[in-house]
């Protein structure tokens, strides 16, 4: 049986049966954002992971004038790069219309998958493909970026 196969359209339980991620739902909390609210802040240590349910967000950065780098719709992951290191958030992001996410709290998350280890590899192998489907995207609007540059083309 091959414990990896698509099971539902949430990216991040895609590998979770109906009784696993009924399992893991008290992790999650649904949360709304109005316009210009913050979800996470740049420099941040919180570990927490949000999918977006409905609505836009931006992703910001700051320096001498807010720049927004770029959008996030409808089933994208906030801060998945922070759920797997420990590393301070790089970006701020608020919300463009009303937001509605569910965020799922690392503690109790953490605390559930470290006690149900098929699960675990379930969902981190639903953040991998996550986040190299983002660095494919990453390089992609890169290259597209020097392509418009070249004379060559």
């Amino acid at each position: 049986m091959n414990i990896f196969a698509r099971t539902n359209d949430d990216d991040l339980l895609k590998y979770l049966n109906e009784e696993e991620r009924i399992c893991i739902a008290p992790a999650s909390e649904i949360m709304t954002f109005q316009p210009g609210e913050v979800i996470v802040t740049a420099g941040d240590r919180n570990r927490d992971l949000f999918i977006i349910r409905k609505g836009s967000a931006s992703v910001v950065l700051s320096g001498d004038h807010e720049k927004m780098v770029f959008e996030l719709i409808e089933r994208d992951l906030i801060g998945e790069i922070n759920f797997v290191l420990p590393v301070r958030r790089s970006a701020t992001v608020k919300a463009l219309t009303d937001l509605v996410v569910i965020r799922y709290d690392y503690n109790k998350t953490m605390a559930f998958l470290n006690d149900n280890l098929v699960m675990a590899a379930k969902v981190f192998a639903a953040l991998n493909d996550i986040l190299a489907g983002k660095l494919i995207k990453t390089t992609q609007r890169h290259k597209n970026m020097v392509n418009i540059g070249d004379d060559n083309t």
